[in-house]
């Protein structure tokens, strides 16, 4: 099942959406598409900055709650800024369905890493499961599987019917013996079930929270007294920031409806893309 929800639409455009599934900008995104085609539709728009993560709070509609596809958010999106058909392409994503099991509701979460990605249009992206430090051959990390394992219930709302699930993607944090707080480079990944604000995120239970390491994003570990500090920020060991991306999977068949809300965004500043 993990074959069918990772992969884009390729064009040479400045996002990987050719047949502009998603629309938006800002904080506020929208996916609106029936599927009347044999296979999947796949693409994922940019934002305009970059940062280091976000809370993110994504909506399917009621029409989109029986397996009518996937909405993911994407960061630390890393490709050339032509973006061509065979640009390789370096990303996190944290997304997830909504499936129906009698008059229940489940949120089906997953989370990857890909590294490597030139042919957006094979299976999978092309990419093999495996260590992402191995060569330039496309990879996957699967840190959160799509199964029934690691669904979570949700309710629709009362008055909408609609389903919002909240995605957490931020770094690391430890405190040093100084009780400074310094960035351990790990990113950690929450889903709540329900629309959570930043200010209600420590009262409120992770449905599911993962963990992506060093390794599992192909970076070295850092070192804080060696002077190689490979893609780290030399200043305050943290990861470079990156582009963020929203990104939607419509079935075959299928409608998907639905919203992606940033409500928070994570950076030392607002850097304009190239």
């Amino acid at each position: 099942m993990a074959a069918l929800m990772f992969g884009f639409v390729s064009c040479a455009a400045e996002d990987d959406d050719e047949l502009n599934l998603i629309s938006g900008s800002g904080n506020n995104y929208s996916v609106s598409y029936t599927n009347t085609e044999s296979s999947n539709i796949r693409g994922y728009d940019t934002t305009a900055t970059k940062h280091r993560g976000a809370l993110t709070q994504i909506t399917f509609n009621k029409d989109s709650l029986d397996c009518n596809g996937a909405m993911a958010f994407i960061w630390d999106l890393e490709s050339n800024s032509g973006r061509a058909v065979k640009d390789p392409r370096v990303f996190n994503i944290a997304g997830l369905r909504i499936v129906k099991n009698g008059s229940n509701y489940y949120a089906q979460p997953y989370v990857s890493v890909y590294k490597n990605i030139t042919d957006i249009q094979e299976v999978n992206l092309g990419a093999d499961s495996g260590n992402l430090a191995e060569g330039s051959a496309a990879k996957e990390t699967e840190i959160l599987s799509l199964s029934t394992a690691n669904q979570f219930s949700v309710t629709p709302d009362s008055t909408t019917g609609a389903v919002t699930v909240t995605i957490n993607a931020y770094e690391e944090t430890d405190t040093d013996f100084n009780n400074k707080t310094t960035y351990t480079g790990n990113y950690i990944v929450d889903f709540y079930a329900g629309a959570v604000g930043k200010d209600a995120l420590e009262s409120s239970k992770a449905e599911k929270s993962k963990k992506i390491t060093y390794e599992q994003m192909g970076y070295k570990a850092y070192d804080s007294t060696a002077s190689d500090k490979t893609n780290m920020l030399a200043s305050d060991n943290r990861l470079p920031q990156k582009t963020n991306a929203v990104y939607a999977n419509v079935y075959t068949g299928k409608t998907l409806n639905g919203t992606y809300k940033f409500i928070d965004t994570y950076s030392d500043a607002e850097v304009v893309e190239e």
